[in-house]
């Protein structure tokens, strides 16, 4: 796709999530709107350079508007890359962003698909919490030595 006329998916997801962004801060108040609904590419959900970016625009933008956004993905996006796209959503939700998978359940697979996303955020959690629990024996441990 060598065209010159060519843009990136990802470039025109985050025109959306920019103005979006901007148009929610111009509201008199973010809770006239229930909630604003953002339909995401396959191509962003696996790009983590898109990743990084919309984590800083959602820093950005806060919990209360964070709180009325729901990002759209299709199943197929989702597991086309389960690895990113979990890392991806988990990231999102936790910024308190809602999440929907597009035409879930149109194919026979859906279920597994389900299934092997929420095996792979349980893996990352579990993941996460023995991090976080050998940083505090290494903190605990430093302490005791600082104190002895």
């Amino acid at each position: 796709m060598a065209h010159s006329g060519f843009i990136s998916v990802s470039r025109v997801d985050r025109w959306v999530v920019k103005y979006a962004s901007r148009w929610m801060k111009t509201l008199s108040s973010i809770d006239v709107i229930d909630s604003l609904s953002l339909n995401l590419s396959g191509q962003s959900v696996g790009d983590r350079a898109f990743h990084g970016w919309a984590f800083d625009m959602l820093a950005e933008m806060g919990p209360a508007m964070c709180s009325k956004l729901r990002l759209e993905i299709t199943e197929t996006a989702v597991v086309t890359n389960l690895a990113d796209a979990a890392i991806f959503i988990q990231t999102v939700r936790a910024a308190w962003v809602k999440v929907a998978l597009e035409n879930f359940g149109a194919g026979v697979s859906s279920s597994g698909h389900l299934k092997a996303l929420s095996a792979l955020a349980a893996a990352r959690a579990a993941e996460a919490a023995a991090i976080a629990s050998c940083k505090k024996r290494i903190s605990d441990t430093t302490i005791d030595v600082v104190a002895a």
